[in-house]
């Protein structure tokens, strides 16, 4: 039986689409780790909205994969007691992904619109921890009224992770603006995708990038507004091409402070890896046009230990900025999801958190309360404002 090619965008992985799934390989193991311990029993429910085939496909030669779609990635790197659902719509998409995942006993794959059956699965789900990974392509599939806030009022630990179609907000923005025949249905269906309407403030206000990051940000509030709903928190990630371009934006909600720190740690290695390849290809780029000649001009490249060394003095600040709130004790994961929450989101790892704290006590600017020469989760110190002066020791 000849092999059913599915559709286009599973022919080849793009560079921006490999990022977005090394995101989910480092977040999912962690999310069925930490959920594990509070399970009781129960199954851990990993939820692919749009799973599409299951592979990429090299486009001439169709028995050949190229990589692996998101429900293949999250069946290898699951087991009991977690569990697979997969949901796609395209027949041929489907076909794929049933043969992709056939050995894998954890994994379910179901045949239909994810949006019209969010109740089943929903249902399916219940009473159990469940991360729902949605990568829809635009924004009539992915509204936040009717589906992203149905999931957000489940009763069980729930973590999201989907797609912000920026450029399809931007389109539709722009047809609410200029267009008299589409732009009325068009500013339906933001509404919807937004739950809300000022968005409609922002388009009438802005333009350009202050207006796509208006909207990102409103799109975030509404996400932790709904209301009864788990989230509590929401953050985004540029989905960006190797030469800079954004392709979407990647939203993570949860309503859990160890499911932000982890993702946290993981976009701020994901970051960092992201800059050097960029870095790379732009010097590529610019070796070429030159052919090959290394200009005396070229401005050297940033020294990792010089960005530490900023980062670090960076956050001795914003802990000393904590001391004027009015808690003054603090432990130490406490005050780093703090900071998190703060705006600090993805900005720093645990080792820059930690020699942060380490160089305020030399200083004697924070006052250990624990004992043991350690700093980690657990460890609790008091800030002094600046007006105490330095702890004498």
């Amino acid at each position: 039986m000849p092999l059913v090619e599915p559709s286009s965008h599973f022919k080849q992985i793009r560079d921006w689409s490999g990022r977005k799934h090394a995101v989910l390989e480092k977040y999912l193991p962690a999310f069925c780790r930490a959920m594990s311990r509070q399970r009781r029993g129960r199954a851990i429910w990993y939820v692919d909205g749009y799973a599409g085939a299951g592979v990429y496909r090299d486009s001439q030669n169709p028995s050949t994969s190229t990589a692996y779609g998101s429900p293949v990635l999250a069946a290898r790197i699951t087991g009991e007691p977690t569990r697979c659902l997969n949901v796609e719509e395209d027949q041929d998409n489907f076909d794929s992904l049933q043969r992709e995942t056939s050995h894998f006993p954890h994994v379910e794959n179901i045949c239909n619109d994810f949006n019209t059956i969010v109740d089943d699965v929903l249902a399916k789900v219940a009473g159990c921890p469940a991360f729902f990974f949605l990568d829809s392509f635009g924004t009539k599939e992915l509204p936040m009224e009717g589906l992203i806030d149905r999931i957000a009022m489940r009763h069980n630990p729930t973590d999201i992770l989907l797609r912000y179609a920026t450029g399809a907000v931007r389109r539709l923005a722009a047809s609410y603006e200029k267009d008299p025949v589409r732009g009325g249905a068009n500013a339906r269906n933001l509404d919807k995708w937004f739950r809300g309407q000022e968005w409609r403030i922002h388009v009438e206000q802005l333009s350009g990038e202050e207006r796509d990051n208006a909207l990102l940000r409103y799109y975030l509030r509404q996400i932790t507004s709904i209301s009864s709903g788990r989230l509590k928190f929401a953050c985004s990630y540029p989905i960006r091409s190797t030469d800079g371009i954004t392709k979407y934006h990647l939203v993570f909600a949860t309503g859990d402070r160890l499911g932000m720190k982890l993702m946290s740690d993981i976009l701020f290695e994901a970051e960092a890896k992201y800059n050097k390849e960029h870095e790379a290809h732009r010097n590529e780029k610019e070796l070429a046009k030159r052919n090959g000649q290394l200009s005396l001009f070229d401005p050297p490249a940033p020294d990792p230990d010089t960005q530490i060394a900023e980062r670090v003095s960076q956050l001795k600040q914003a802990i000393l900025d904590q001391s004027r709130a009015p808690e003054r004790q603090w432990e130490f994961d406490d005050l780093r999801c703090t900071l998190i929450e703060g705006g600090w989101f993805a900005q720093f790892s645990e080792k820059d958190f930690r020699a942060a704290c380490k160089e305020l006590y030399a200083e004697g600017k924070i006052e250990r309360l624990s004992s043991g020469k350690a700093w980690s989760r657990g460890t609790e110190f008091t800030l002094h404002s600046p007006s105490e002066g330095l702890i004498q020791s």
